[in-house]
């Protein structure tokens, strides 16, 4: 899914209306697993230059990258945020948490070969989807709208 995307559908499942505090911690949640590589592209690009092409041909693939996705993808992270949240009585690191489990959850079945273990560190492990929400060769015509 798109990031936009995982806003709206994290707003929708667990925002709530006169609950600014709540839908932030929702949104920033929803936000955060694709925010390392908005960082990353943004450095590569406007600080050292790389071409798009290379980015996404290249750079995304490295170990180094793929190493950064996997920590800010990890179902096993944010349930151990989201049990500290609740142990600790911090509704916002929940919040934020599950919002970024659905995030990880909704990703899984949408990435053809650009996957992140969604179980790391215990495994590498990545579901390889018959179905991408952008590349238009594995159904992204008809999951992308």
């Amino acid at each position: 899914m798109n990031t936009q995307a995982h806003l709206l559908l994290g707003a929708a499942v667990l925002g709530r209306r006169d609950a600014p505090g709540r839908n932030a911690s929702v949104l920033l949640g929803s936000l955060f697993p694709d925010v390392t590589m908005f960082v990353m592209v943004a450095w590569q690009g406007w600080v050292l230059g790389r071409t798009g092409e290379q980015i996404f041909r290249e750079d995304y693939y490295s170990p180094f990258w793929q190493q950064v996705f996997a920590a800010s993808n990890s179902l096993i992270v944010f349930a151990v945020l989201a049990a500290l949240g609740a142990w600790l009585g911090r509704k916002w690191l929940l919040l934020f948490s599950i919002a970024a489990i659905l995030h990880v959850l909704c990703d899984i079945p949408l990435h053809v070969d650009d996957g992140h273990p969604p179980f790391w560190p215990l495994s590498n492990w990545i579901f390889e989807s018959p179905y991408s929400y952008w590349d238009v060769r594995h159904g992204a015509a008809y999951i992308a709208p």
